[in-house]
């Protein structure tokens, strides 16, 4: 599986602009998110926590647990709350350890086609 970082998060993390926001914009933002979040500053990072999805994704009491799938085992595409972690990568974790939260952005535009978000 490619974990490649999508070319717009690569350009930002290049440029040293990818960076956590600051916890009232993130709750501003995001405000169904009530743990705090780090954001992950280094494309390996992500990956490195993007291959943890695919761990949670194949093992099926887990897969429920965090909701988590496999598009490509699919015939139809993986909708809200689930995370196609095929066409996710993981870019924030858990502040504090046993929160088990994190946030993932879609690797693609086409990923986020039938998506819809909770109005902010």
């Amino acid at each position: 599986m490619d974990r490649s970082c999508p070319a717009r998060l690569t350009a930002l993390l290049d440029a040293g602009q990818w960076r956590h926001p600051g916890d009232a914009e993130l709750a501003r933002l995001i405000p169904w998110f009530e743990d705090p979040l780090d954001f992950l500053t280094h494309t390996e990072g992500m990956r490195r926590g993007s291959r943890a999805l695919d761990m949670f994704a194949d093992d099926p009491r887990s897969s429920e647990l965090f909701r988590t799938v496999r598009g490509s085992g699919r015939r139809a595409p993986v909708e809200l709350p689930w995370l196609d972690v095929e066409q996710a990568v993981l870019v924030a974790v858990n502040r504090m350890p046993g929160d088990d939260v994190a946030l993932a952005l879609p690797r693609s535009p086409a990923s986020m086609r039938s998506r819809r978000f909770p109005a902010t």
